[in-house]
């Protein structure tokens, strides 16, 4: 369908759009300790991401991808959602989709599903293969309970559609804070450096690490996966 086998790109908010999110491996250095088998993966990978995703933006949601106003009118043609913009200009054969925390505000379970479900819809037709995942939440917070159905509906949805599926939610709950800012409890803590390090177990310690760390073996997977001649693979 001319998607480009090593580009991939990012659908989600303002956890998504951080450029240490994935963007990161397009820069030097990438420290990876142990994870140095990821390297192939990430030199294959890596140039795609310098490019910045019109549908991963501040604010977005399940409820705004689809919507023209938030499309960049400089890079988008007229009418062209942001995520129909985003696919177009890349011509990606993965992306890596993420929402919930905006989602929680304004969205209930059915109204979240039945929009997790028209992104896939629209990512599947295109040829390109949504990698999905859960999002981490405080319990303390006032919407705990809502983050939990959400949560349940990006599971139910990935299975469903039989898609890959990170759970970040399981994987950060062992972390001080479960991987989130203290400052506003949403968005995932950092270790302060500006590239990927994992010669120190940041992984064990920040969200921002494990969710990198986590994401690009979900990538590695995939990509050992698309270039395989096993049958069934």
């Amino acid at each position: 369908m001319g998607n480009r086998a090593n580009v991939i790109t990012k659908v989600g908010d303002s956890l998504t759009a951080d450029p240490m999110y994935l963007t990161v491996i397009s820069q030097e250095p990438v420290v990876l300790g142990p994870y140095d088998y990821l390297e192939d993966t990430i030199n294959y990978y890596g140039e795609s991401t310098a490019l910045a995703s019109v549908a991963a933006q501040i604010g977005m949601a399940t409820y705004t991808v689809f919507d023209p106003m938030w499309a960049d009118a400089e890079l988008c043609n007229p009418g062209e959602s942001p995520l129909e913009c985003d696919y177009r200009r890349k011509m990606p054969s993965i992306a890596f989709i993420m929402f919930g925390p905006n989602d929680v505000l304004h969205n209930n379970a059915e109204e979240f599903a039945q929009n997790m479900r028209a992104i896939f819809e629209f990512t599947l037709e295109r040829g390109i293969i949504p990698a999905l995942s859960t999002f981490s939440y405080d319990p303390d917070n006032t919407y705990w309970w809502q983050a939990v159905a959400l949560n349940q509906v990006v599971i139910d949805v990935a299975t469903e559609y039989e898609v890959p599926l990170i759970n970040l939610w399981a994987a950060a709950r062992p972390l001080d804070n479960y991987g989130l800012e203290t400052t506003d409890g949403m968005h995932m803590n950092r270790s302060g450096f500006t590239y990927l390090k994992y010669d120190s177990g940041h992984e064990s310690w920040y969200g921002l690490s494990l969710r990198n760390l986590l994401s690009l073996k979900m990538l590695d997977d995939l990509r050992l996966a698309l270039n395989s001649d096993e049958p069934g693979a």
